[in-house]
């Protein structure tokens, strides 16, 4: 009995060891995982940055004739509010479900963002990454890329008969088109998923697997597509092989709005989206807007009180993407 008591210590001291190693091990994997975000994002930014500078260099010097398109911006009037992610439903996001469709629909959206991935066995559907499908969070690490998760993706057969929750229908690119088709007055920006957002052989497969399925059902459909132009390089490589009828530019690539706007001109685009609250500041919104482009101010937060949602309003965007669908302004 007299070793109990050293019994007790001895057996505690192992548990603290073990639960502070076991912290220690989920801290420093946790850290790995946001290091090898933050090299992603560097790389990103190198990558757009350095792919805009030449672009833009080769303009200025005469070396390269892009084409001017005639887009359609017709989208852009009256539609105050786009659904980002086909909206929220229930209060949670990036469903991109039929139903997250149709509520925001029935409540007075007509323009919707959403976005392509493909599956594990290389099926374009509508999802918005595989980190967040099914309601799921494989990471605190906001906006990661699937890229680091393709692990995650389901198979197309799986993801077909998914109920997202339990409850929700998932939309394969058959779906997505019939409903396009049945709510003929809806306008979707089409976003896609690929490695630093590039024109690679991924946003090739599902565009080709888009403007298929679409001329199988309705050719007309594509008119309401809308390109959402990662960079002018994705642009130009995009519209080469697919023919657009309407394109926004992301303006996320920290291009000064005197150079931004004088290319959007030039390629035709007249609407750009941004994140950044620096294009909240009123004299930038005014650069922009006094060269004709409208901007698209996005807030993807489940806080309707949001901060950058005050900013751009006071900013005098024309349009803002959020979750929330047309009556968001009676919550604010």
């Amino acid at each position: 009995m007299k070793y109990l008591p050293w019994a007790i210590i001895t057996v505690a001291v192992l548990i603290l060891v073990i639960y502070s190693f076991v912290k220690f091990i989920r801290f420093y994997k946790n850290k790995i995982f946001k290091l090898q975000v933050l090299n992603k994002k560097i790389d990103e930014l190198y990558y757009f940055t350095s792919k805009n500078h030449q672009m833009l260099t080769q303009l200025t010097e005469g070396k390269r004739d892009f084409p001017r398109y005639s887009f359609d911006d017709s989208w852009t009037k009256g539609n105050p509010v786009i659904c980002h992610a086909l909206g929220e439903i229930d209060g949670v996001l990036f469903t991109e479900c039929k139903e997250a469709f149709e509520k925001h629909y029935h409540e007075g959206c007509r323009v919707f963002e959403l976005d392509f991935s493909l599956t594990r066995d290389g099926i374009p559907v509508v999802v918005h990454d595989w980190r967040t499908f099914n309601g799921g969070m494989v990471s605190n690490v906001h906006n990661v890329h699937n890229t680091f998760l393709t692990e995650y993706a389901l198979k197309y057969e799986d993801f077909e008969k998914t109920k997202i929750l339990g409850k929700y229908t998932t939309l394969t690119l058959e779906r997505f088109v019939k409903l396009a088709e049945e709510y003929d007055d809806a306008w979707f920006i089409i976003s896609v998923k690929s490695v630093n957002q590039r024109y690679d052989d991924s946003v090739h497969t599902i565009f080709k697997e888009l403007f298929r399925m679409t001329d199988k059902i309705k050719p007309d459909i594509k008119k309401r597509y809308i390109l959402h132009a990662y960079s002018f390089e994705f642009l130009y490589s995009v519209m080469n092989e697919f023919k657009f009828n309407s394109a926004v530019y992301r303006g996320v690539n920290f291009i000064h709005p005197n150079v931004l706007a004088e290319e959007l001109k030039r390629c035709g685009i007249t609407t750009t989206t941004t994140t950044s609250v620096v294009y909240a500041r009123r004299d930038y919104c005014k650069i922009l807007h006094d060269n004709g482009i409208k901007i698209i101010g996005c807030v993807v937060t489940k806080d309707i009180k949001n901060r950058l949602i005050r900013e751009w309003i006071k900013s005098d965007v024309d349009m803002l993407m959020v979750p929330f669908g047309r009556n968001f302004n009676e919550k604010i």
